[in-house]
């Protein structure tokens, strides 16, 4: 008996370095390597596991198979095939990370509260070292130990939603941890100077505006002045972080108007994507060929146009599918518990996740997988222990 808690011990620990490296130190020049070694332990413990007992996978996987067949598949017609090669493997990695991640959730190899435990010590690392980069070492932008303030914020961002879902009411500091998620979600805004994240803390506002006053018309006042007050007391005490978000709101309405470099050069792209495709429609040139055969020398900036260059429609609307099935599940969980608030938790962060996409590449993100796999493992852990008042801001 305490051979096998301390074989489940072992199993958590290292899912627990795993996730906390994949989401701070993936991608770092140096600690990167802390990743890759948790990996090869997270896989060999999978394999000991599976030779020592049977497994169950579900079969909602499969909807993730067909995507990767393809990445793999399109190795053999790209263009630059060591190039694409090299992706397929940091792609296939990360998934592979993710399928076990889920695996142990679903087992109860790796508990509920291990994983929050996780997901709250990456949020520190990554708020503490970007905001040290900022507040004290007067970086423009801070990002800390993933080294890009987008990827910081964003981080931050999907690690902050997934806990708001996951932290349980009936918690003893569950104010508080709520509190800290406020704090580590505004930080994120002001010290990534991101407008991705912007957008992305705007979508949130809204859908817990819409969704509060859906339920009791009357908490919308209250919370009006509650955000009016929060802004009020960073804007007194913070004078020279809100003159760097204004010249973010300025580069914002630069973006709006058009009459943004990046912008301009992010729809070139665009147009060169498009037009390469034509060539090739339906299976592409192979993963991140787009750096090879454009003019650009660099990847695409925009989810859609890598994946459609990359492996083609067929590619483009096998990894969309994914979304589509996670929203699919929860309009009929919807359906069966009327609850509009975890529907619409799960639309919130799809459309999010959609409209980062226009400017960003993620299928071959660090982070990517592990997301897609904790929404799924998310969205059956409510259908199976639904309770009324169970979850906290979703009820």
């Amino acid at each position: 008996m305490n051979i096998k808690i301390k074989f489940k011990n072992v199993i958590s620990l290292i899912s627990y370095i795993y996730i906390i490296s994949l989401l701070t130190m993936a991608n770092h020049d140096q600690y990167f390597i802390i990743n890759r070694i948790s990996f090869v332990f997270l896989f060999l413990m999978f394999i000991t596991i599976s030779i020592k007992r049977r497994i169950k996978i579900d079969q909602s996987i499969l909807i993730f198979l067909p995507f990767v067949f393809i990445v793999i598949l399109s190795n053999l017609w790209a263009v630059d095939r060591a190039v694409s090669v090299h992706r397929t493997v940091g792609i296939i990695t990360y998934f592979l990370g993710a399928l076990i991640i889920y695996i142990f959730l679903k087992g109860k190899f790796v508990s509920k509260k291990a994983l929050m435990s996780s997901l709250f010590i990456s949020l520190w690392i990554l708020s503490i070292t970007a905001s040290y980069e900022y507040y004290f070492l007067g970086f423009s932008r801070g990002a800390g130990v993933v080294q890009n303030a987008n990827t910081f914020g964003l981080n931050v961002i999907y690690i902050s939603l997934i806990l708001l879902f996951t932290i349980n009411k009936s918690s003893k500091l569950y104010k508080w941890k709520i509190f800290l998620l406020i704090i580590f979600i505004i930080n994120s805004v002001i010290v990534s100077g991101s407008r991705k994240i912007f957008i992305s803390v705007f979508l949130m506002l809204l859908q817990y505006v819409l969704m509060e006053t859906l339920v009791d018309k009357k908490r919308l006042k209250v919370i009006f002045y509650l955000i009016f007050f929060i802004l009020i007391v960073i804007l007194v005490l913070s004078t020279d972080i809100f003159h760097d978000m204004f010249k973010n709101i300025e580069a914002f309405n630069r973006l709006l108007s058009r009459d943004d470099n990046s912008y301009n050069i992010r729809t070139e792209m665009i147009n060169s994507s498009i037009s390469l495709s034509k060539e090739r429609p339906f299976f592409g040139y192979g993963i991140d060929n787009f750096r090879s055969i454009s003019v650009f020398g660099t990847y695409s900036h925009n989810n859609y146009t890598e994946l459609l260059v990359s492996v083609g429609i067929i590619g483009m609307s096998l990894y969309y599918l994914i979304y589509l099935y996670v929203i699919r599940i929860n309009y009929h969980i919807f359906v069966k518990t009327r609850n509009i608030k975890v529907f619409s938790f799960f639309v919130l962060f799809i459309v999010i996740l959609l409209v980062q996409e226009v400017a960003l590449v993620t299928i071959n993100s660090p982070r990517n997988w592990l997301v897609l796999f904790l929404l799924l493992w998310m969205t059956q852990d409510f259908q199976k222990r639904y309770q009324p008042f169970d979850y906290n801001l979703l009820q």
